[in-house]
């Protein structure tokens, strides 16, 4: 695989031969930890900033409300009057803004 960002474009291409290609803008942050390599920058798109680890897409200003919403609404549906809930993780918060 050849992702990350190159000639202004990130590119993330899967093992089965397709991807996306998104108008990268300003890197806002890179660094490579122990662990993995995290960026976010910028985009000119409708997707805002994009958060990668290790050059993989994990998560978009414009679309994340759509990964939330399916882990925190369908759960909280099923329960008949939830008082209290534990998101362990919670990474951007995105989920418990859901909840």
């Amino acid at each position: 695989m050849n992702n990350g960002i190159e000639n202004g474009y990130y590119h993330e291409i899967t093992p089965a031969g397709f991807g996306i290609a998104i108008k990268a803008g300003k890197v806002l942050f890179s660094e490579q930890s122990d662990f993995q390599k995290v960026e976010v920058f910028e985009t000119e798109s409708d997707l805002g900033r994009v958060l990668t680890l290790d050059d993989l897409m994990m998560t978009t200003e414009g679309d994340e409300f759509h990964y939330h919403e399916m882990i925190s609404h369908i759960p909280m549906m099923h329960h008949k009057a939830p008082k209290s809930v534990l998101v362990i993780g919670g990474g951007d918060g995105g989920t418990v803004r859901e909840v």
